[in-house]
């Protein structure tokens, strides 16, 4: 199933956006610490106006909210270092599975979701 868990300008304000932004240090972990149990691929987003996680995971039924919300928590306590700081960002995050996830990512790198209307160089920003 892919989920994505994200915190954007829509959603939350700059302070907000700070406090969750995928830093290096994250980024870092992200890529360094084995994946939670049943996700199986992870790609992180880090731009100024987001920060979002995607991720394939084990369970292929959008519908099991057992499945997801146990992939949601877990990408969230790697991203956030413990459970209190988790339980914070997922208090503010939106989340999302299946073809939300999908039609999510196609809005982004056509610049729809951007702050400025047709911004092209989040394109650049998601290849990276």
């Amino acid at each position: 199933m892919l989920i994505s868990i994200a915190v954007d300008f829509r959603h939350a304000n700059v302070a907000t956006r700070e406090r969750f932004h995928l830093s290096p240090e994250r980024i870092l972990r992200l890529h360094t610490t084995a994946l939670p149990a049943g996700v199986r691929e992870l790609v992180a987003v880090a731009t100024c106006n987001r920060s979002e996680i995607y991720a394939w995971t084990a369970g292929h039924d959008p519908a099991s909210t057992v499945a997801f919300d146990d992939a949601v928590d877990a990408i969230a306590r790697v991203w956030m270092g413990n459970r209190a700081g988790a339980k914070a960002l997922l208090g503010v995050a939106q989340r999302r599975a299946g073809l939300d996830v999908a039609r999510r990512v196609l809005r982004i790198a056509t610049g729809l979701e951007s702050q400025v209307m047709g911004d092209g160089q989040i394109l650049g920003q998601l290849r990276q």
